[in-house]
């Protein structure tokens, strides 16, 4: 496997639902946990892999996509990549709270933007699984271009 990184601090490289419009393009649902920013990626190979880390109190969420996003760096098309992975750390988290660790796929990825406070509310599910926790609101993207068999 191959791979090459592309950063991007302060936020997530997918884009979302046009029927239920979330993010900083969208101020007016901030705090509305009736407009959370999805992330169930289109394009996803499931399951999501959550990493916790206890030292450093942050949370990393792997998700691989199969093909390559339209904003690919050059190099990944130059390179042969095929497909790509993103790690999205949520740093300084508090209040986590885990229900029914089962080993079962997360499918459902969450978040709500707290305006008032600048942190932001996580969750992720699965079956019979339920993980939510409130991190900083400065959260790093780590994107990179895969090389894979076939999916």
């Amino acid at each position: 496997m191959s791979d090459s990184d592309s950063a991007s601090p302060g936020g997530r490289q997918d884009a979302g639902d046009p029927e239920h419009p979330e993010g900083p393009e969208h101020p007016e649902h901030a705090e509305d946990p009736n407009h959370p920013e999805d992330h169930v990626p289109t394009g996803a190979r499931w399951p999501l892999c959550l990493h916790l880390d206890e030292r450093d109190r942050s949370a990393t969420v792997l998700v691989q996509y199969a093909g390559l996003p339209d904003d690919a760096p050059e190099e990944w098309r130059e390179r042969g990549f095929n497909s790509y992975e993103t790690a999205t750390t949520y740093r300084a988290i508090d209040d986590l709270v885990i229900t029914g660790w089962t080993h079962t796929p997360l499918t459902r990825w969450t978040s709500v933007p707290q305006r008032a406070t600048g942190r932001i509310t996580v969750t992720l599910a699965g079956d019979d699984q339920h993980v939510v926790f409130s991190a900083d609101g400065d959260v790093h993207v780590l994107r990179k271009g895969l090389l894979t068999g076939s999916w």
